[in-house]
């Protein structure tokens, strides 16, 4: 997974980072408990996200436990338990599982091919538990792999852009519509405006890589604006104050600030590192 939706720890009280680190040492647990170690590698601050946010909503039985493990072996570490994580270990390794068959198909990367075999038994368990899931996250990536098919070498305008993009906003959406009861829309277009979030950022972040390459890279077509990181930031900005909005029509009280932090602060301090590295790069090639 990506890694774009994260707190910006500075801002957060000293308790609310214990708090989220609860729950990212909580979905880790779940994804031991669920599919064993291989599960583990899966794990993803993103989807951590999606895990503080059912429970602040749907406010599950929570069980909070301590244990060590491999990262900390010394010191027994707090995590918390809930279907709420449970759900999100599942939705965390099928995204994983479906970008791992998608990276092999595009670029033939060997790790991918390795961890798709290795979690394949999992995925066919919870393709029988989600069939509705998986079948849209399927089809999203198959949409998205053809625009990119057929969008490689054409300069494309914003339309096309939305295009793509829009593909991980339906997945995403789909992952974070949980339940179909009075939150699915609001979740659902969270999840979708957090979808093409993920999509532009990683574009973002991935332009020198995928130009040396020759891979598709959708802001490619736009590097020639002299605004460039000011209108992918504009891009982004829409999309970020799209979550925000549906998100504050949710009754969330229980973390409700970690939740804030990430959507209002800890999103952007990604998209600063990499405007940075970015910007670095192009004065490095003499483009600046």
């Amino acid at each position: 997974m990506f890694g774009y939706v994260v707190v910006n720890r500075p801002e957060l009280k000293i308790r609310e980072y214990d708090r989220y680190q609860e729950y990212y040492c909580g979905l880790c647990r779940a994804l031991k408990s669920e599919f064993g170690p291989m599960g583990q590698l899966s794990l993803s601050y993103d989807i951590t996200f999606l895990g503080i946010l059912l429970t602040g909503l749907y406010e599950p039985e929570t069980v909070e436990k301590n244990a060590r493990c491999p990262v900390h072996p010394f010191t027994k570490k707090p995590y918390i338990k809930n279907d709420c994580l449970t759900y999100a270990a599942d939705m965390n390794l099928l995204l994983t599982y479906y970008k791992c068959v998608d990276d092999w198909n595009d670029e033939k990367k060997l790790s991918a091919f390795l961890y798709e075999h290795m979690i394949r038994v999992d995925i066919r368990k919870l393709e029988q538990t989600y069939p509705k899931k998986c079948e849209t996250i399927k089809k999203c990536l198959l949409k998205t792999s053809a625009y990119e098919k057929r969008f490689y070498g054409r300069k494309i305008n914003e339309k096309a852009l939305d295009a793509v993009a829009g593909q991980s906003g339906r997945m995403m959406g789909e992952v974070f519509a949980w339940q179909d009861d009075e939150w699915h829309d609001e979740l659902y277009a969270v999840g979708f405006c957090m979808g093409k979030y993920i999509y532009l950022l990683d574009a973002y972040d991935d332009l020198e890589r995928d130009q040396k390459k020759h891979c598709f890279n959708p802001l490619v077509s736009f590097l020639d604006r002299d605004d460039f990181d000011d209108w992918v930031h504009s891009q982004l900005m829409m999309l970020a104050t799209g979550a925000a909005k549906e998100f504050e029509k949710l009754p969330i009280i229980d973390d409700a600030e970690i939740l804030r932090n990430i959507l209002y602060a800890g999103i952007w301090s990604k998209f600063l590192q990499v405007k940075e590295k970015n910007k670095g790069g192009r004065e490095d090639d003499g483009s600046i």
